[in-house]
């Protein structure tokens, strides 16, 4: 890597830690980009010769956990653990991301994402989820071919249904303030057992 491309990408990183401080710190609505500039000592117009707007800031901050979430997924071992087992590591996985983000942050991404899901923070907090989904869809797929999930299982479908249980889980810990992460993971892991009976073969707790 020559200088010119170690200097732009030490410059993008220095703007996503700065964004990612002030987002944790202030919320989403009260950052602006001239804050973001500051706080990663650029110009102003330096920020947007790598980001557009402030929604593409927070979704490649999201990118990246994607990343290291699926990363992660890459790990498991698909032969040898109980397949509830393995859903709930992804689930537990990615619960235990909500500890590090403000209630309030959370709420108000979601909100913005309500209010105008056409828009660019909408679209790519979509296309996030999306790309989790298609490994998820993938992984399941793997499963039913080895025989561990019953045969007329639809990865898709399943993939879905996980990320729904998992969506409800979080939707419930952001909007009670009384809810504990431990809380919410007790349920979610409920959750995931249920819906397990019905994806596995009679007799297989595998």
């Amino acid at each position: 890597m020559g200088l010119r491309e170690k200097k732009k990408k030490d410059t993008r990183e220095a703007i996503l830690k700065a964004a990612g401080k002030l987002f944790l710190n202030n919320g989403y609505r009260a950052t602006s980009m001239e804050m973001i500039a500051e706080a990663s000592y650029v110009a102003v117009g330096t920020i947007y010769n790598y980001f557009n707007s402030k929604a593409e800031v927070m979704v490649e901050l999201n990118s990246l956990e994607t990343g290291k979430a699926i990363t992660r997924m890459e790990g498991l071992d698909l032969e040898n653990t109980p397949v509830e087992d393995l859903l709930w590591q992804i689930v537990s996985d990615l619960l235990s991301l909500l500890g590090k983000y403000p209630r309030g942050l959370m709420r108000e991404l979601f909100t913005a994402t309500i209010e105008n899901n056409r828009s660019s923070l909408a679209r790519g907090l979509a296309g996030q989820d999306e790309m989790f989904l298609e490994y998820l869809s993938g992984m399941i797929g793997q499963l039913r071919d080895s025989g561990r999930v019953k045969r007329e299982s639809d990865p898709g479908m399943v993939a879905f249904g996980i990320y729904s249980l998992l969506l409800g889980g979080i939707m419930w810990y952001i909007m009670d303030e009384t809810c504990t992460l431990d809380e919410t993971g007790t349920r979610v892991a409920g959750m995931i057992g249920q819906f397990c009976r019905g994806i596995l073969p009679e007799g297989d707790g595998q």
